[in-house]
């Protein structure tokens, strides 16, 4: 009886681990932004789309409200859409959903109320 259970518990412990990977996404970054002009772009990231997680980009602690924009990378640079961040004082993410594996990067598009921006914490998730 207790090899049995004890058979059970590495068994669970197997798939437990063999799965826990799969949770997590590929990879994620941490950076600031200091004093950033319109037209401020990230550094470029490379998601090989390996574990199908959305492309999430978050800031914390913003001195003005800005409205960014996320770019995929090639021959042809796509715009993937603006989301703004209203993080003044606080945290805000937004998500781009799972992309195909390429380059990509973030640009501050658009400062509102100010001429410059900094971020404390820029968090990247991909």
């Amino acid at each position: 009886m207790l090899r049995k259970k004890l058979m059970v518990a590495i068994t669970g412990l197997f798939v437990v681990l063999m799965f826990a990977g799969s949770v997590y996404a590929e990879g994620s970054w941490t950076s600031f932004i200091g004093d950033a002009r319109e037209g401020f772009y990230s550094r470029w990231w490379n998601d090989k789309n390996l574990d199908h997680v959305s492309t999430y980009v978050q800031f914390t602690n913003c001195t003005a409200d800005v409205e960014v924009i996320l770019w995929r990378g090639g021959w042809w640079h796509t715009n993937l859409g603006m989301r703004p961040f209203s993080c003044v004082g606080t945290t805000v993410g937004h998500n781009w959903g799972i992309q195909p594996a390429n380059d990509y990067r973030f640009e501050i598009d658009k400062i509102i109320g100010a001429s410059t921006v900094s971020v404390q914490t820029v968090y990247v998730e991909y």
